[in-house]
């Protein structure tokens, strides 16, 4: 059982990396998450799924535009990965936010944040679930998430690497948790 890293959004997080999830052969016969039909909807509005990026490796994870401490800190960590790939793999990774606040993430909302990110409209991609469907997305990823009396959502931060198909191939446990896996897996990806 992989030890869960609590992040509360409200305060600045510890500096406690969790190990990561089984290497890529074991993990790579998990489902896709393309199977899931969740509906979703992207900072430009438009309507779109979860396998917005098929045919691409794709960082996928969850957060909610109105955090001020752990999201930012991984969407830091997910640019400090890419900074460390070779141009070609960087040009071929993309990334999946999706929001755990439905409530508060409109599409306007979540442009603000990858704007406030500066996010890559290429190969990036902020986007909302519907609100009962959010709960059953974090379960697939391993994203545990409680709303706090101060509307901020304390959840563990979480990446998870998807091959071309959606399968989860990698994962990274924590806001500074080691990012080998991943690259060891897009390495592999690459072979």
């Amino acid at each position: 059982m992989i030890p869960l890293l609590w992040l509360a959004c409200a305060e600045q997080p510890p500096t406690v990396t969790a190990p990561v999830t089984p290497p890529v052969g074991e993990e790579a016969a998990a489902p896709s998450m393309y199977e899931l039909e969740v509906p979703l909807t992207a900072s430009d509005g438009a309507a779109t799924t979860l396998d917005v990026h098929r045919g691409h490796p794709v960082l996928v994870s969850m957060f909610y535009a109105s955090c001020h401490s752990a999201c930012p800190m991984l969407v830091q960590k997910v640019r400090a990965f890419e900074e460390t790939l070779d141009d070609p793999t960087r040009a071929d990774l993309r990334v999946l936010l999706v929001s755990l606040d439905p409530a508060r993430d409109d599409p306007a909302a979540l442009q603000e944040a990858a704007q406030r990110y500066g996010a890559d409209p290429a190969r990036w991609v902020l986007a909302v679930p519907p609100e009962d469907r959010v709960r059953e997305l974090a379960a697939v990823m391993g994203i545990q998430y409680r709303p706090g009396a101060d509307g901020e959502i304390h959840h563990t931060s979480t990446l998870v690497l998807l091959d071309a198909d959606g399968h989860p191939i990698a994962r990274s446990e924590g806001a500074d948790g080691s990012t080998e896996s991943l690259r060891s897996a897009l390495v592999e990806l690459g072979s």
